[in-house]
């Protein structure tokens, strides 16, 4: 056991620096009216094809009211994957979780 706890500190567990890329990226919005005020939205992309990242896509579902014509409120649920390997560097991450946003339309 003590064995094991050396190398597992001897191990780095985390790394930070910068790293930059550009991912082309396709998407869509959806939104279906249920009356004048209530919305449910959806939407998602997906980008990298190996350009940057070699995948990385986007999806997320939300409920809003309209505030006033331009001006609206939503709440949802999203998830964000990315799978970057280039130059040694590996960026494999999930993220999701809930949001909450005030919106503009112009």
């Amino acid at each position: 056991k003590a064995l094991a706890k050396q190398i597992e500190q001897a191990l780095p567990t985390s790394q930070s620096g910068d790293r930059w890329w550009i991912d082309p990226i396709i998407g869509l919005r959806g939104q279906v009216n249920f009356t004048r005020w209530l919305f449910l939205a959806l939407q998602g992309d997906v980008g990298g094809f190996g350009a940057g990242s070699q995948i990385a896509w986007f999806a997320s579902g939300a409920i809003g009211i309209n505030i006033t014509r331009n001006v609206f409120l939503e709440t949802g649920y999203r998830f964000f994957y990315m799978d970057y390997v280039k130059s040694g560097v590996t960026y494999d991450a999930a993220e999701s979780g809930l949001f909450m946003g005030v919106g503009v339309k112009f």
